[in-house]
């Protein structure tokens, strides 16, 4: 089994291109040409036709688990990225982990830089998340 540590590694190492990370859905194929996309269509997480992930969705895709049934080791890898996830102007919704994810994920103002180094800052976290 995966530590946290490597399900958030992989995660970010999923979405660590500009074209690799997406907001709206947890999984899709996404295809651009002089750097505008020109294809997008959703996918299930665990399918290999997935080009790109939102934040929750590489979580999800890294723990090979599934949106329905998250595994223990996916919803600490979410409890260590919902800690450092930017809130500052805007109030995450009431509820679990993954919501303030996707919330944080899927805001305008949340800029894929600051997706990896969210994931950066959780990856330091992990060891602390058991």
């Amino acid at each position: 089994m995966k530590t946290t540590r490597q399900i958030l590694s992989d995660a970010r190492d999923l979405i660590a291109g500009d074209e690799t990370w997406t907001r709206g859905d947890f999984a899709a194929v996404q295809r651009f040409a002089n750097g505008r996309r020109t294809y997008y269509q959703p996918e299930p997480i665990d399918s290999p036709a997935a080009t790109c992930f939102c934040s929750l969705g590489a979580i999800y895709r890294a723990a090979e688990t599934t949106t329905s049934y998250p595994s223990n080791a996916a919803q600490r890898a979410c409890a260590a990225l919902a800690r450092v996830v930017d809130t500052s102007g805007w109030t995450p919704p009431a509820g679990d982990a993954p919501h303030v994810i996707v919330a944080w994920n899927d805001r305008p103002q949340t800029k894929h830089d600051d997706v990896l180094a969210a994931f950066d800052r959780a990856i330091v976290l992990a060891d602390e998340i058991r």
